[in-house]
């Protein structure tokens, strides 16, 4: 079986590929620079999100799954023109190859009448990847060993600083999804062992915990002592704006922030509980080791 995977630079994407060269599966990546190693079966595309993919990329290909998005876009021009229409450039070329199945990574802050502009691109792409035929896929907040992306930042934040502080008092409703979990359930798509529900489900553990919570249970599992105060939203929503503004590269973007906290009411994972993969409680004692 031949797997194309997008984006395998990021958390999910590189987590994929491991998990399907353990299987044994081909691997073809599409990401920024590399080149072939034909002796391990693992190839890898150069490409860059929002070009057209080179001619025979997605040939004689069973999977393709797209996980790849630049996060380093500010304005929706850019956001349109590189992770929109760039990811649909992909799906439709994989679609034109034959590919049989086809996997779109969204996102759980993908839901109509969302607020963040990561969200609206998701979005965007939904609707036509739905009318391809495509798995959509709607992840809640990934977690795991070596965590990045928005708990990889919350886990360095507890163990670099002794004072944390609370957006919003923390009370944020979450919903949490094990990188181990989503990888299962993917390859079960992979593999044609899931029917295709024919619109956009949400994967995550359905019991949400409040952003307290969560720094709670890092700081438990890290063996630290932590100060938690809250600080009000507008006043950090501002200040990512300005650092962000003054090109400072820090890893928490303000659209972040507005997907965090504005997410999706009352989301539906009917659809997941049937697909005979189990999605794990939050359990931090087995991926953060005390330091």
């Amino acid at each position: 079986m031949k797997v194309l995977i997008s984006g395998t630079t990021g958390y999910l994407g590189s987590s994929l590929k491991t998990l399907f060269q353990q299987k044994n599966w081909k691997i073809r990546e599409l990401r920024r620079g590399g080149s072939s190693n034909f002796s391990t079966g693992e190839e890898i595309v150069p490409f860059k999100l929002g070009q057209e993919p080179a001619a025979g990329t997605f040939s004689g290909f069973d999977v393709f799954i797209h996980c790849a998005y630049d996060f380093s876009l500010g304005g929706w021009e850019e956001i349109k023109k590189i992770n929109i229409d760039g990811s649909l450039k992909c799906l439709e070329a994989a679609r034109l190859s034959n590919v049989r199945r086809i996997i779109f990574i969204s996102s759980l802050s993908a839901f109509d009448n969302c607020l963040s502009l990561y969200g609206q691109a998701k979005l965007s792409v939904e609707k036509e990847a739905v009318k391809m035929g495509a798995f959509v896929l709607r992840p809640g907040l990934i977690y795991g060993p070596q965590s990045s992306g928005i708990f990889g930042n919350l886990v360095n934040l507890v163990r670099r600083s002794p004072f944390i502080p609370l957006v919003g008092g923390g009370e944020v409703p979450l919903y949490l999804v094990r990188l181990e979990d989503l990888g299962q359930l993917i390859l079960k798509i992979a593999e044609g062992q899931i029917q295709n529900p024919g619109k956009p489900v949400a994967v995550a553990n359905p019991a949400p915990i409040s952003l307290k919570g969560i720094l709670r249970q890092i700081a438990q599992s890290l063996g630290k002592k932590r100060i938690f105060f809250p600080v009000p939203y507008n006043l950090v929503f501002l200040a990512l704006k300005l650092g962000e503004s003054a090109g400072l590269g820090q890893r928490l973007r303000s659209d972040s922030l507005v997907g965090l906290f504005n997410p999706v009411k009352d989301p539906d994972f009917s659809w997941v509980g049937r697909s005979g993969v189990g999605l794990r409680n939050l359990n931090l004692e087995e991926i953060l080791p005390h330091s």
